[in-house]
């Protein structure tokens, strides 16, 4: 690994990561560690680093927001259906009981399932949990921290990708036991959709505790 590299490790040991590479941090953009290669992402990165440095909205802990880029095996030139958004970020176990495909490219939020296999991806913004929601806006007065940067980071990306059309992707770490339960310490997330720039898999990454998040 390039030394200029970061690890991002979310706070996961290796065993329990979701993915089966890890992901890493160079020049202020998060990778899969074998990305981007000699792949050109010069313009997917002018465009990530111009937006402001923010955390996930919603969860019990403040949890930096990473720009990212994967690079797919090849370039897409169309939105792509999510299935095959899982493999190119080479999710390790994607578990739902409660996606009826994944061979689609819209899905919507398939809600609040604790104590199930319940990975998500899904199309729908208002149900995402990494960014404000627009009513948070209105009540601006009542949280500590500004959710304007935050609004601003997720329309320029739905600006900026193919068709204003975002994969939000939740992952579970693997599960413990925690006294009589068991269950995930950690999500790992992205909101991510396709460069017409580059036809690469451009966003964020981030993590929060799963606990009291989505279990």
């Amino acid at each position: 690994m390039d030394p200029s590299s970061q690890v991002l490790t979310f706070g996961t040991p290796p065993d329990d990561f979701p993915l089966r590479e890890r992901i890493v941090l160079r020049a202020s953009i998060a990778y899969l560690e074998s990305q981007p290669g000699i792949s050109d992402v010069s313009r997917d990165t002018d465009f990530l680093e111009r937006l402001p440095k923010v955390n996930c909205w919603y969860g019990a802990c403040d949890c930096q927001l990473f720009p990212f880029i994967c690079v797919p095996d090849a370039p897409f030139t169309a939105v792509p259906t999510a299935r095959k958004v899982i493999n190119e970020l080479r999710a390790s176990n994607f578990k739902s009981a409660h996606i009826s495909s994944l061979d689609t490219t819209s899905i919507p939020y398939p809600g609040y399932n604790p104590g199930t296999d319940n990975d998500e991806i899904h199309t729908d913004s208002d149900k995402q949990s990494i960014f404000p929601k627009p009513e948070d806006q209105e009540e601006n007065d009542d949280w500590a921290v500004s959710p304007a940067d935050s609004i601003r980071w997720h329309e320029e990306l739905r600006h900026y990708v193919l068709d204003e059309h975002v994969f939000y992707v939740l992952l579970h770490t693997k599960p413990h036991p925690h006294g009589e339960f068991e269950f995930s310490e950690w999500v790992i997330l992205f909101a991510i959709g396709v460069s017409p720039a580059t036809g690469n898999l451009v966003g964020a990454v981030t993590h929060q505790a799963c606990h009291n998040y989505c279990d």
